[in-house]
């Protein structure tokens, strides 16, 4: 089975904001053959697919037989592994095409029945190799071993990584729990909790409602400072009786995780690196220049209270909209995010017009069924990205286009690489969406300089999301890292009140004493601590080496745009470090590349001061 979209022949036109064919939304174009999960062609697909894993695993089973006789043949291995690839991309592509109709907010029987069954299938398939790979090294061999006249690189690592994961899998025998009872009952909470909405909000369609967390939590960005601090209280209130569970949850998680890595002989950081591909020394540096940052980042807070006409923030600020940045219609957000890609390379805002002529990109307002989260899918077999975004108008929804379209370039840029290197490491992947975010800003910021009303609506939305982007990566982040990593430190149970201490002194220690109050509850509300171990770090070394980039970009000129479609490939086949390092010569476990960072972020920081505080007083009046 192949899904294919039809490649333009010519150079899509650009975007203007008079284009009539994108106003409100633009939505993906699904025009692949196999489109009803209920047909029989779909049913015939699936079929296919599980007949080929069924003979994958009866192959492998008949070579471990032959295992210890010695009698493999490296041509069947070859063929055996051509096979199980093509089953794999067939999988991933019945995945993928499935959870975007799911993600549109398609319910029906047959889409969750088939969603099961590619689920079932693609686990079968992946353990298809881990019997023979067993007996293999039982018998005292290995990949290179079974192609002694040499195999395909892709080929020899692919079987190299199931000796590893067959290896590692031994270790986990003994850890093989999900972080215990506590953990599963945090995530069901937060699925169940209902928060209480006392209020009226028209254009959502909520009155005096019950709501779960999660979609109140996605209110927060609402641009009324008095409705935001109502659902922030009001999420609050439901969390109260479970915090006790999730004190017990986020220490007994943590607990976990480091007693599993004791009894695999690793590091309490080891899977945190290895996810994010940094090295230690680079995680060290990168935490540094964020320290030596934090009190010029504050300023970002000034400037928001500033804009919003605050005297100071409180927590239901720091995700906020504002009616004082007004809102931006979907035809700029895209023509903008084009001109922003232009800065760096006319082949990346070319393929951005490439997207919306071909229909992968979904931005439409969020509404009942549609998933929240925006996303990016990767390549497979399909042949392009594709990409989702609930557009609501927001100037933060415009800042998502950019950082997933961005996502989908870099696939795009390594689209012919072997499937094995379509997996980018996340701080690769969030400094190159980090970057997109950042030209967006400075093309709102060009945009604002060249108007003749000031504060125009390009400038507003520049200032506002260049100090939201400070606040989130060089302030919150960071706390939070701060905070877990001082639990991962002693990793014993907590009563709630003393994490509300804990994570007071942190908060104090990176937004200051007088800027915005302690977000106490985010500890225990927010899935990011109990999610993933360590889950902003990918988040801020991206923020950081964005800025080392458009140092490069100044720098090189031209020349630049080559370079940047370099390290994008080089990130698909290294670690980040190597990357930077073979593209710009610069090594991240060196202070150099940060004080390059932090000589940009500050330059930065002090042009949005110096911009924010001539702005008329009356921004008050917007908010």
């Amino acid at each position: 089975m192949t899904m294919t979209a039809s490649l333009a022949t010519q150079a899509p036109e650009p975007f203007s904001s008079g284009d009539e064919s994108a106003r409100e939304q633009v939505r993906w174009k699904m025009t692949d053959p196999l489109w009803d999960p209920a047909s029989a062609e779909f049913a015939a697909a699936l079929s296919n697919v599980w007949a080929g894993v069924k003979r994958s695993r009866e192959e492998f089973a008949r070579f471990a037989k032959q295992v210890p006789a010695g009698a493999l043949s490296a041509t069947a291995l070859e063929r055996l592994d051509a096979d199980w690839t093509e089953q794999r991309e067939s999988i991933q592509e019945l995945y993928v095409f499935l959870e975007c109709k799911r993600s549109l907010g398609e319910t029906t029987k047959h889409l969750t029945k088939n969603a099961e069954r590619i689920r079932r299938i693609a686990t079968a398939h992946k353990s298809a190799p881990t019997e023979f790979v067993g007996v293999m090294l039982k018998a005292g061999r290995n990949a290179s071993d079974l192609f002694p006249e040499g195999a395909p690189e892709e080929v020899l690592k692919r079987w190299q990584s199931w000796e590893r994961d067959e290896e590692k899998s031994k270790r986990n025998e003994q850890t093989d729990r999900l972080g215990g009872p506590g953990y599963r009952q945090w995530w069901q909470a937060y699925r169940d909790t209902r928060a209480q909405l006392y209020f009226h909000l028209p254009e959502d369609g909520i009155a005096d409602n019950q709501v779960s967390v999660v979609e109140a939590t996605r209110l927060l960005a609402h641009p009324v400072r008095s409705t935001r601090e109502r659902i922030f209280t009001s999420v609050e209130t439901a969390w109260q009786p479970h915090r006790t569970m999730a004190a017990h949850a986020l220490t007994g998680r943590i607990a976990w995780r480091c007693r599993a890595a004791e009894i695999k002989g690793e590091d309490r950081w080891q899977e945190a690196l290895a996810e994010t591909s940094l090295s230690r020394g680079a995680v060290e540096r990168c935490l540094e220049a964020a320290n030596a940052l934090r009190v010029d980042a504050q300023a970002a807070l000034t400037a928001q209270a500033h804009m919003a006409g605050y005297e100071r923030l409180a927590p239901w600020d720091l995700d906020a909209s504002s009616n004082w940045v007004g809102p931006v219609p979907l035809n700029e957000a895209l023509r903008d995010t084009e001109r922003a890609f232009n800065a760096v390379d006319p082949e990346m805002a070319g393929f951005f017009r490439l997207m919306m002529q071909e229909g992968w990109l979904d931005a439409s307002p969020h509404q009942a069924g549609r998933r929240t989260a925006d996303f990016q899918t990767s390549i497979a077999r399909r042949g392009v990205p594709l990409v989702l975004v609930s557009y609501d108008g927001h100037a933060l929804n415009a800042i998502r286009i950019a950082h997933e379209t961005s996502h989908a370039h870099h696939f795009w840029c390594i689209k012919d690489l072997p499937m094995e290197r379509h997996y980018v490491p996340t701080a690769s992947a969030e400094t190159v969406a980090s970057f997109a975010e950042l030209l967006l800003r400075s093309q709102w910021q060009r945009s604002g300089e060249n108007s003749s009303q000031h504060p125009c609506a390009q400038f507003r939305r520049y200032a506002w999301m260049e100090a939201q982007a400070f606040i989130a990566f060089a302030l919150m982040l960071p706390a939070n890292f701060t905070f877990e990593r001082q639990l991962t430190d002693a990793p014993f149970p907590h009563t709630p009140e003393e994490l509300d201490q804990r994570f007071t002194k942190v908060w104090l220690h990176w937004f200051g004493e007088n800027k915005v109050s302690p977000d106490v509850s985010a500890w225990y509300r927010k899935p990011v601590f109990i999610a993933s171990q360590f889950h902003g770090l990918p988040y801020i070394a991206g923020f950081f080496l964005a800025h080392f980039l458009e140092a490069q970009r100044q720098a090189l000129g031209p020349q630049f745009a080559g370079a940047y479609t370099s390290l994008l490939r080089s990130m698909a086949q290294n670690d980040i470090n190597t990357a930077f390092k073979t593209t710009f010569g610069a090594d991240l476990e060196e202070e150099a590349v940060w004080e390059t960072c932090l000589s940009v972020m500050r330059g930065r920081l002090n042009q949005l001061m110096t911009l924010v505080l001539n702005v008329p007083g009356e921004a008050a009046s917007y908010a």
